[in-house]
């Protein structure tokens, strides 16, 4: 009897942070909502993300070098059928795409923590309730991929996106 009650104790009596078994990304992405600013790869970032009731959550991040827009990305993290996936299509400031117009880049969620969206390639690491970092995995001509940093803090909270049209008159 001792030997189930001493796990029982222990548990109790320690904190024991959640386990990606035990979170949904939907439980993550509401943190997502707002806007961001910082810097990454040598010049100033923006994104801002709208999450839906559902924890679908749609941004727009915006890559800046000494004051001039470079690019742009249209954001999705949701289950698509296939498991979930942040997807994005990159955008010059010309409204051209980088991507074809059937395709998109594709981040497979793998892994979820009470502050972090661990894809493949790419992760959400909230590091207080308006700190935001991402690690990006890129590789650059023929080199081996590489971390590449980004870190932001949260400018402006929005209120959450609507998943139903509201009725007239509301």
């Amino acid at each position: 009897m001792l030997r189930f009650i001493a796990p029982a104790l222990f548990t109790s009596l320690f904190s024991v942070p959640a386990l990606a078994q035990d979170m949904s990304w939907r439980d993550v992405t509401p943190r997502l909502q707002g806007c961001w600013d910082g810097t990454g790869m040598g010049g100033s970032v923006s994104e801002c993300w709208l999450v839906a009731e559902d924890g679908r959550a749609d941004g727009l991040f915006l890559m800046r070098q000494d004051g001039a827009p470079t690019f742009s990305e249209i954001l999705t993290i949701d289950d698509f059928g296939e498991g979930v996936e942040m997807r994005l299509k990159h955008v010059n400031p010309d409204m051209t795409g980088w991507e074809e117009k059937d395709d998109f880049v594709r981040f497979r969620l793998t892994g979820v923590e009470a502050d972090q969206l661990i894809f493949k390639g790419l992760t959400f690491r909230f590091t207080g309730d308006d700190q935001l970092d991402i690690e990006l995995m890129m590789t650059f001509g023929e080199g081996e991929p590489r971390a590449v940093p980004f870190s932001f803090t949260r400018t402006a909270h929005v209120a959450r996106a609507n998943s139903a049209p509201a009725a007239k008159g509301d």
